[in-house]
């Protein structure tokens, strides 16, 4: 075994991580070439890339049990485009290859893994690794009793160095995976991992799960959710890391409906209330949050939002959300969706000085398929490998998924620096699949016309803040902020149908949200570009706010109603769907006093 293999062993043996000790050598550690500075004009991020960021391998032990086996490289090489043999499905290929990706495996159980891939490894004829490879269905059953515990390994081959060392070379492909696919200003490949969270409910689990993604250099080791147990712990060793000058890195909350009100309370873990250096750590460690991936959409629920007509969208039934009470009521999860986040976040910010939930959008597949990026509604092949690898399985037993989301980012390259530092300032919006182009810009007293300059985007730029950003503090003659819009069409998705402003607020402590619903209305249905300014009619300098956009396209059918045409089967959900985007928001808070 290799000598890496020794640094895993001391993370079980002891309370020091051997991934503490140091980055991994990758490609993007190497020493730039101090070149003479000269003042130069800024580079405004001009090109939109489009990527996913949560995804899993057949390193991942939710992948491997319903037969997912393709590794990190695959993954890689299907998200650039090219044709793959996948282990359930055949021959697949992405119809439009993506900019960027991560793999983002579960560390949990990287020493089983190695024990089901690697021949050379003496537990890969243990029964438990010879049963994953067959797919039986009491792996499968495995899967479901164990993922979130440590009790499928016996406890003798967890000790194993064997086994072990297997864990640390199993995290090796994968950062090795990712350096050998980054290609730059071709293809982006990130290194990245899920920590995984969970606790009890009365009727369940609730998970809260976070992929963490490296900007360059990764760490010797993941920080594994059995050894760093809680997200400040996380965050710690990310924070230790960027001291030690190893790079950048940030966490992104995934399945946020699915954490039953979790991610968005109002205390921490150990049940204390947040203070100002929790609020300052989150929002710095976690500057995004997913809003949509295959298994739902978590902006917001119809029982939240019950004048947003547009609400009801890819929403998981009650029992699916691992609510907490018998009745299997939304409003008992609140605090796990995006927008009653960002509102609570304004309060926060109000009493602590530092909004943790200031959060950008991103989007992904979430795919245990090992197929990034597949997320157009007809051909929809399922994305948990033999569980729902045909029609009747998808209509009849998971018919709630869909196809999953992309994230899109404005960026000054197709390289981990730009994408990185384009998440990190949150230039990024999510869409539930299809690849529209949009902007949003926010300032004070821009030019009503400014949608229609021919330097629209130079002007935003200049005069304004972009998407993800603070408005900075209106001048003395400054009535109401001012947003510039501009959205493009998917050609090979649906016109576009109506852009729509989300705003949030807080009224003397008090929440509150309004969709502004017809802000831009296409004309017809041959509408491909969309533009407009906006002002709030509503405006309060005293009030803290935030607003994002929400573009809709024309109805589309949903690929249950392909798949229903096909089968005869009838999956009951509706036939006819809108696809979107939500950007992430702009901010304003309001001077202090």
């Amino acid at each position: 075994m290799k000598a890496l293999g020794l640094l895993f062993l001391l993370m079980y043996l002891g309370p020091l991580a051997a991934g503490e000790a140091g980055a991994k050598p990758t490609k993007a550690t190497a020493q730039p070439v101090q070149a003479k500075q000269v003042r130069a004009k800024p580079v405004l991020p001009k090109s939109v890339y489009f990527g996913d960021l949560h995804m899993h391998s057949g390193f991942s032990l939710n992948a491997a049990g319903f037969l997912t086996m393709n590794r990190p490289h695959e993954l890689y090489r299907f998200a650039r485009g090219e044709k793959i043999k996948h282990t359930v499905l055949g021959y697949v290929q992405l119809e439009t290859p993506l900019d960027f990706a991560a793999v983002t495996d579960h560390p949990a159980y990287f020493g089983l893994m190695s024990a089901i891939f690697d021949k050379r490894n003496p537990h890969f004829v243990s029964n438990i690794a010879a049963e994953f490879r067959k797919g039986s269905a009491r792996t499968r059953k495995a899967v479901e009793e164990h993922l979130y515990g440590d009790s499928l390994v016996p406890e003798a081959m967890r000790a194993d160095a064997a086994f072990i060392a297997g864990a640390a070379d199993v995290w090796e492909e994968i950062v090795r995976a990712a350096d050998e696919a980054d290609q730059h200003e071709a293809f982006t490949a990130f290194v990245g991992y899920s920590w995984r969270h969970v606790r009890p409910r009365e009727n369940g689990l609730a998970g809260l799960h976070r992929n963490v993604i490296f900007k360059g250099a990764a760490p010797l080791l993941p920080w594994d959710s059995f050894h760093y147990r809680g997200p400040e712990a996380l965050w710690a060793r990310m924070e230790a890391f960027r001291a030690r000058g190893a790079g950048d890195v940030i966490a992104i909350p995934v399945n946020v409906h699915l954490s039953g009100g979790w991610m968005y309370a109002a205390r921490k873990d150990d049940g204390l209330p947040f203070d100002a250096a929790y609020a300052r750590r989150r929002a710095h460690n976690e500057p995004l949050m997913q809003i949509m991936q295959s298994r739902g959409a978590s902006e917001t629920h119809t029982a939240l939002a019950r004048n947003d007509a547009s609400a009801d969208f890819e929403l998981l039934p009650p029992d699916a959300l691992l609510l907490g009470g018998p009745s299997g009521d939304p409003t008992d999860a609140a605090t796990g969706y995006a927008r009653e986040g960002l509102k609570h976040g304004l309060k926060h910010a109000a009493e602590l000085g530092h909004n943790p939930f200031k959060h950008g959008f991103v989007g992904s597949t979430g795919t245990h398929n090992a197929t990034p990026g597949r997320t157009l509604e007809q051909g929809y092949g399922g994305h948990h490998g033999i569980i729902d690898n045909t029609a009747p399985e998808r209509l009849q037993d998971r018919p709630h998924d869909n196809p999953g989301a992309l994230t899109a980012v404005w960026a000054t390259a197709n390289s981990r620096a730009a994408i990185f530092e384009a998440l990190r300032r949150r230039e990024t919006y999510a869409t539930s699949g299809t690849r529209l182009r949009v902007r949003f810009f926010g300032g004070w007293d821009l030019d009503a016309q400014a949608h229609r300059r021919p330097d629209m985007v130079h002007y935003g730029y200049s005069q304004g803040v972009s998407m993800g950003a603070d408005l900075p503090q209106p001048g003395p003659a400054a009535k109401e902020p001012v947003f510039v819009i501009w959205a493009y069409c998917d050609t090979d998705s649906a016109m576009l149908d109506r852009v729509q402003v989300v705003k949030g607020w807080l009224d003397q402590g008090e929440i509150k949200e309004k969709v502004f619903t017809d802000v831009v209305v296409a004309a017809d249905n041959t509408t491909c570009e969309l533009r407009g300014t906006w002002r709030d009619p509503a405006f309060d300098k005293n009030q803290a706010a935030f607003y994002y956009l929400r573009v809709l396209e024309k109805p589309v059918k949903r690929w249950s109603a392909y798949q229903e045409e096909r089968t005869g089967l009838d999956s009951g959900k509706p036939k006819m769907i809108q696809e979107r985007a939500w950007t992430s928001p702009i901010w304003y808070t309001p001077a202090a006093r």
